[in-house]
């Protein structure tokens, strides 16, 4: 009985836990016209959008969100045109991260090193 209690709870957490990562995803791109005033609260935005997509749920809305790629892309692009350093460097690491994926599946991993 626990352990059927602690699988369902764990399939409910983690189907919340999509959801969070999706609307704190969406949320830090919905301005996409305008981007902070203040360099530290851009840096902050590309800080927090590294560490969603390094989740498994972050990195498959970066493939599967309409707009994800492309609102990324363009708040990228005019961030690093102000050319502030620390505002370079959150959005060159954020773009790392989704470059390096980091929650690889058991069999992927298996395939990758078979040893």
């Amino acid at each position: 009985f626990v352990r059927l209690l602690f699988h369902s709870l764990q399939g409910l957490f983690s189907e919340n836990k999509e959801k969070l990562i999706n609307n704190a995803i969406l949320a830090l791109l919905s301005q996409d016209t305008e981007l902070p005033a203040l360099n530290t609260e851009l840096e902050s935005h590309f800080q927090a959008i590294r560490r969603l997509v390094a989740s498994k749920a972050g990195f498959q809305a970066f493939t599967q969100l309409p707009k994800f790629r492309e609102k990324l892309g363009v708040k990228t692009v005019k961030a690093l045109k102000r050319n502030n350093n620390g505002v370079t460097h959150a959005a060159i690491d954020m773009l790392c991260a989704l470059m390096c994926v980091s929650h690889l599946s058991m069999e992927m991993s298996t395939y990758l090193n078979p040893w």
